[in-house]
């Protein structure tokens, strides 16, 4: 801040003055004179030091004393004479033919972009569909495919929803059958656009228009191949799945719990229907969250369910090794539906670890491997079977 005196009074104000080639800028800290005598500016309030030097005796034309100087109460001088114009405003920019078509386009696939996105519902979720969505619904189709088992997928809310097979298989259908539509939809409406000779007319075709003519043509021609090879890339994928239930027959018990969806649940039987032990597809069922080997042929009765009876259904326990650091749960249908032990391998119950080892027999440990089934839990069975590890 310095102190401004002009050539023809006395008066001293203090202000800041920012010179720029032929204008200077003069900001006073209160009242403030307008004056073209020109001035002479100081350090101090008594005008002892003298910083312009008569450099400012020249500005003697206001060059602008607006409301945009006002808002800094202040004004500006020239030296030269000359006087602030406001600047013309500049042409309003008329974009080309192509700028129109290639702005319309972009708003097409956007638009086109965000229903795909968007997604579809089924079992009363919203499930997007963006690029990580598109992967993780056709990995869980191809899987609960493979192994019948259910999927978890986050829904477009983020929340975790467990679907069985046929919910997966819906919603890949239904997210794939919308993309393809939408997808033909764009690209024939983008050609639409294309072959227009006028900005009016591109600027005029809005997203969801009713195709027209040959656009319409080729747009169900598009849709039409589409459904056909996502139809037959299902078809090919439950070919898959045929053939895995076909296998899973032989499975061993620690690859039947691996694909556990593939069996029959038991409550789809009808009552009376006769389980028997020489066909393979009744040898295992799903039944009350677990997975079960018929070890009785007998018809299918209310009482007569897996856990109810000792004699018709074993548990398959989740696969464990046996060893102590990873001992093989005993369930507890144990003592109805009896459970086939292990010598040699390690048992928990009640967060007690067992040995599977015979007592009264020479050499117990040429037993290992041997497999007996019980219907006693380690607990009952100790001295006999079982010792504490």
């Amino acid at each position: 801040m310095a102190y401004l005196k002009f050539l023809n009074s006395s008066e001293v104000y203090k202000c800041k003055v920012i010179p720029q080639d032929n204008i200077v800028t003069l900001k006073f800290d209160s009242d403030m004179e307008v004056s073209t005598a020109g001035f002479n500016l100081y350090l101090d309030e008594k005008c002892q030091t003298d910083i312009g030097v008569g450099f400012y005796h020249d500005f003697t034309t206001i060059y602008r004393n607006d409301d945009t100087t006002d808002k800094y109460n202040g004004y500006q001088l020239s030296k030269d004479g000359s006087v602030y114009e406001e600047p013309e405003p500049p042409e309003p920019y008329e974009p080309t033919l192509e700028e129109v078509k290639t702005a319309k386009i972009a708003e097409i696939k956007s638009s086109a972009d965000n229903e795909i996105i968007s997604g579809v519902s089924v079992s009363d979720h919203d499930f997007s569909y963006a690029n990580n969505d598109r992967v993780l619904i056709r990995n869980a189709h191809e899987d609960t495919l493979a192994s019948g088992n259910p999927a978890i997928l986050h829904d477009a809310a983020g929340k975790a929803v467990e679907l069985n097979a046929d919910s997966v298989h819906n919603l890949y259908y239904k997210q794939e059958k919308n993309r393809i539509k939408k997808e033909a939809y764009a690209e024939q409406l983008v050609k639409t656009v294309d072959a227009m000779s006028d900005k009016e007319s591109v600027q005029a075709v809005t997203y969801g228009a009713e195709l027209q003519g040959e656009y319409m043509s080729a747009y169900n021609s598009r849709v039409e191949t589409g459904m056909r090879l996502l139809d037959n890339s299902i078809s090919a994928s439950k070919a898959v799945q045929a053939q895995a239930k076909f296998a899973a027959v032989n499975n061993t018990d620690e690859q039947a719990l691996a694909v556990k969806g593939l069996y029959k649940d038991l409550d789809k039987d009808p009552d009376g229907y006769h389980y028997d032990v020489d066909n393979p597809e009744d040898k295992r069922r799903n039944h009350n969250g677990g997975l079960w080997n018929l070890n009785k042929s007998h018809n299918k009765q209310a009482s007569w369910y897996p856990g109810a009876d000792p004699t018709l259904w074993t548990e398959i326990v989740e696969g464990h090794d046996g060893t102590y650091e990873d001992p093989i749960p005993v369930p507890d249908s144990v003592k109805t539906s009896g459970f086939e032990y292990e010598y040699g391998k390690h048992y928990s119950e009640s967060g007690v670890i067992y040995l599977c080892k015979r007592s009264g027999v020479e050499n117990p440990e040429e037993m290992y491997g041997q497999k007996e089934k019980l219907y006693f839990p380690p607990s009952e069975l100790l001295g006999q079977y079982f010792v504490i590890a």
